[in-house]
């Protein structure tokens, strides 16, 4: 059985205002007071499935194996859909069944267990059908956080919902992926990944109608105020500027098409 480190990640949509947050952490702490709790975000787009997928993908290998990331962004909250846990062989996965884990544990050998066959025995009872955060996710991460048997939780299964991470495609001679992550500086992070750069001699990228062909290692190489390309941290292409919001001056949004062309190399 993987061994539980005590910390629990939190990737939310639940914001910074309202009592949400609290209430969950609440629920853990008078589980296991001694559980480590890192708000990894809690500013995920209302429902965004996408956005919550990508945020899980590109941080839950930094974390200390055994750690529980809870992971709840959950438009069907109060409908059919399973709460899960899913597992494999570093890492707990707390979720709604709704494909927000399947980019994170894709190509691993993982489990899932529908939360609800826990039953009585390890949860209490569900107070709300509008809060499933508090009810039923933050019950199961505060009991894996601090060694809950595996073996008498529920029937395990390799069945959850795949929700995939567009990938780009060959359109004519040109690679066109899309825009799937602004972050908070503006940089315009698309799909297209560094690897598939580096086949061309002269590469260059077209959005929103410009031309981008001037790629720099670092953001401080660039002059101000001039849209470039750089490998991002999580090794994808962005589009950024130094000085200035490069989502503002190219006015792009996340899934706006964004295209690589070039010659070659070799």
């Amino acid at each position: 059985m993987l061994k539980a480190s005590g910390i629990i990640t939190m990737i939310t949509d639940f914001g910074d205002r309202d009592y949400f947050v609290g209430a969950v952490k609440g629920v853990i702490l008078s589980i296991n007071p001694e559980a480590k709790i890192v708000d990894i975000t809690h500013n995920i787009a209302p429902g965004n499935i996408q956005e919550a997928a990508f945020t899980l993908l590109n941080c839950y290998s930094r974390f200390p194996e055994g750690t529980v990331h809870y992971c709840v962004v959950d438009p069907g909250v109060g409908s059919e859909r399973s709460p899960l846990l899913v597992f494999n062989q570093k890492y707990y996965f707390i979720a709604p069944d709704n494909g927000v884990v399947y980019p994170a544990v894709k190509g691993t050998n993982y489990w899932a267990i529908d939360i609800y066959d826990m039953g009585e025995r390890y949860l209490s009872r569900r107070v709300s059908s509008s809060f499933d955060g508090r009810d039923i996710f933050a019950q199961a991460a505060a009991l894996l956080s601090r060694e809950c048997n595996l073996d008498s939780l529920g029937e395990l299964s390799r069945e959850i919902n795949v929700f995939e991470l567009p990938l780009p495609k060959f359109r004519d001679l040109n690679l066109v992926g899309e825009v799937i992550h602004i972050d908070r500086f503006g940089n315009v992070i698309s799909n297209i990944t560094r690897r598939e750069i580096r086949r061309l001699a002269k590469p260059c990228i077209l959005i929103k109608g410009f031309r981008i062909d001037k790629e720099y290692e670092y953001y401080g190489q660039a002059p101000v105020g001039v849209p470039f390309y750089i490998q991002g941290s999580a090794g994808y292409i962005e589009i950024s500027m130094r000085g200035h919001r490069a989502d503002r001056f190219l006015k792009a949004k996340v899934g706006d098409e964004i295209s690589l062309s070039g010659e070659a190399d070799g």
